[in-house]
């Protein structure tokens, strides 16, 4: 192989410079500058070409060639013919150098820009809320975390996840609407890796929560995976902080616990929800009372820290604040709700309270006594079996059933109305389920099943189970998803075309290439009398303009048909459209225009042409 040449070795000298960045190009350009400064500031000294007034010294010369690189003004005074020539080549390099310098700058800028806008670089922040992963929960956190940092001067959210920064920014103001004194920060990097998870600051926030991605193939590994990067990277440690992941599948919560340890708490989706799925349906107003207790508008949960309580019993820390409510003890870090009045309060022991705000929580002044005759005995409730309809089947199921099982009494029914094969359901002791395999959206399904006769009804919504799922893609049990489907993938000029050929009169008579069922005669004794409505689409019929619109003449006159062109319609298919129209309006309408007695007069009627009875003849 031939040796490398010299021009060869210069033009990758100049690629590897070049790829240093913008410090090494201005540094390139300063040293062109000053070459070509003394290199033609020394031909001018040597040949002799400075002004008349000038003693001829090298170092004004330079001075001189640098000044005019800079400003190209500057040799508006100069005399001498090589003189001139001399600083006009210096004048003009140096606008290559200065044009060339500007666009390097502004290229650095841009570039600056453009990573900064892919959310690469770390986080500077303390005492932040930090959320790991994307998914459709991340709008409704951030909204509560909002109302939760009403109170305090600066708060900050940060959202680190696999996704384009500008894509998180845009769903988070368009979902989130005005977020008051809170400053959300995104970061596009893999949580998973601790690299990117360092771009978050973990070691400095407050509270952490590690979210399972909508569209990672196996969500609970994504979030095993991130809790096991933040506990084991010494850069992200710190006990102080509240760690919480999501996990959806309950056979993970084995690998998880033993991952986190102590140090991250799991929350199990499906179960948290079945359970408060059974809580609400077997008690009226249940939904609102944990609505309230779990989002930050209105009263919530608060832990709390009462020195001057301490070896006092827990009945009278319940009287001692005034615009809060104690309902329980954290003991050796064990919550316990309601304990017994008598147990007394630790000195490390915290309170549990429901409270507007953390700001509101304060001691108060004890009330002057208590007023026993609002405490009403609990009524006697004799326990009978009942019967719970479940429509749908989702992630959720065996754990509402089992959650179901341990409150209802033995010989209690549950109907599970859900199309294929159900999960797999756990060992029951009291609840007995029957499963009816059809689609709970049919009404002839819920039909058969007489809703009447049950106590509770649950509905389970299933992604899977009906309309279009994820992407777009329509679920082969819904007859009507493949013509849904098929219309929302039409351009909109062709479906202005269909509209308008189904509101046409006599549209669709002849069509080729329509089914021989759907096709409308124009004759006498073929006319179908459901002339009067057309269809359009599956189960949906569109009635026919009234009389008097523009484009539908009077009953018993000849029309045009828009199948074919010169074609004319019978007058019999004319008056089944006005029967039929007869059979939608009101009665008093009708005779109305029909000019019945006692009614308005009828219309005055325009006498007939010869030309329209040859029209008659010909149609008939």
């Amino acid at each position: 192989m031939d040796r490398p040449t010299l021009s060869e070795r210069l033009r990758y000298w100049f690629d590897g410079w070049m790829s240093r960045g913008a410090v090494a190009l201005i540094g390139l350009l300063g040293l062109a500058s000053v070459a070509m400064v003394v290199v033609v500031g020394t031909l001018a000294w040597l040949f002799h070409a400075y002004p008349e007034d000038s003693d001829g010294d090298l170092f004004d010369l330079w001075w001189g060639g640098l000044m005019r690189t800079l400003d190209p003004g500057t040799m508006g005074g100069d005399t001498g013919w090589g003189f001139r020539f001399f600083m006009l080549v210096i004048t003009i390099g140096g606008l290559i150098i200065v044009a060339s310098l500007i666009g390097i700058i502004s290229g650095a800028f841009d570039d600056r820009i453009a990573e900064l806008r892919k959310g690469h670089s770390r986080v500077l922040e303390h005492d932040h809320t930090l959320i790991l992963g994307w998914s459709n929960k991340v709008p409704a956190i951030v909204r509560e975390l909002v109302i939760a940092n009403a109170s305090r001067h600066r708060a900050v959210v940060v959202v680190l996840a696999d996704r384009d920064k500008l894509e998180m920014e845009d769903e988070l103001r368009a979902r989130c609407g005005d977020l008051g004194t809170t400053t959300v920060i995104c970061r596009s990097g893999d949580p998973k890796t601790p690299a990117d998870l360092r771009l978050g600051s973990p070691q400095w926030a407050r509270s952490v929560i590690l979210l399972a991605p909508d569209e990672a193939p196996d969500p609970d590994a994504d979030v095993i995976k991130t809790a096991l990067a933040l506990t084991n990277d010494a850069a992200s440690g710190g006990d102080g902080r509240h760690v919480v992941a999501e996990l959806r599948d309950p056979a993970n919560a084995v690998a998880a616990r033993l991952v986190g340890r102590d140090r991250v708490h799991w929350v199990l989706g499906p179960e948290v929800i079945g359970r408060i799925a059974v809580q609400s349906c077997r008690q009226s107003g249940m939904s609102v009372v944990w609505h309230e207790l779990l989002d930050f508008a209105g009263d919530e949960f608060y832990f709390t820290s009462e020195p001057s309580l301490a070896g006092r019993t827990y009945f009278e820390a319940q009287l001692a604040f005034e615009t809060c409510t104690v309902v329980g003890l954290v003991m050796g870090g064990v919550p316990v709700l309601n304990p017994p009045s008598e147990i007394v309060v630790g000195e490390d022991d915290q309170l549990i309270v429901i409270a507007p705000d953390d700001s509101e929580i304060g001691l108060g002044q004890a009330p002057a006594g208590i007023d026993e005759t609002h405490i009403v005995a609990e009524a006697p409730y004799a326990e009978e079996p009942e019967r719970v309809l479940v429509l749908g089947t989702n992630g959720v199921l065996p754990v509402l059933v089992g959650e179901l099982d341990a409150y209802v009494a033995a010989g209690s029914e549950a109907v599970l109305v859900a199309p294929g094969e159900p999960p797999e359901l756990p060992e029951l002791a009291h609840l007995a389920v029957r499963l009816v395999d059809g689609e709970p959206s049919r009404r002839p399904v819920l039909d058969r099943l007489d809703v009447g006769g049950f106590d509770h009804i649950i509905l389970l919504a299933d992604p899977a189970s009906g309309g279009f799922r994820a992407g777009g893609q329509p679920h082969a049990g819904d007859p009507a998803a493949p013509a849904r489907h098929r219309r929302a993938e039409r351009p909109a000029a062709e479906h202005r075309q269909r509209d308008a050929e189904r509101l046409e009169p006599g549209a669709g008579r002849g069509r080729p290439g329509r089914r021989p069922d759907r096709q409308r005669q124009a004759g006498g004794a073929d006319a179908r009398p459901d002339l009067g409505e057309r269809r359009a689409g599956r189960g949906v019929r569109h009635p026919v303009r009234r009389r008097g619109q523009r484009g539908v003449p009077a009953p018993g006159r000849p029309v045009r048909g828009g199948g074919r062109r010169g074609g004319l319609l019978h007058r019999a298919g004319v008056g089944a459209s006005a029967r039929a129209d007869r059979d939608r309006l009101p009665a008093r309408r009708w005779r109305r225009r029909r000019g019945e007695p006692g009614q308005a007069p009828p219309r005055p009627v325009r006498p007939r042409r010869p030309a329209d009875r040859d029209r008659r003849a010909v149609a008939a």
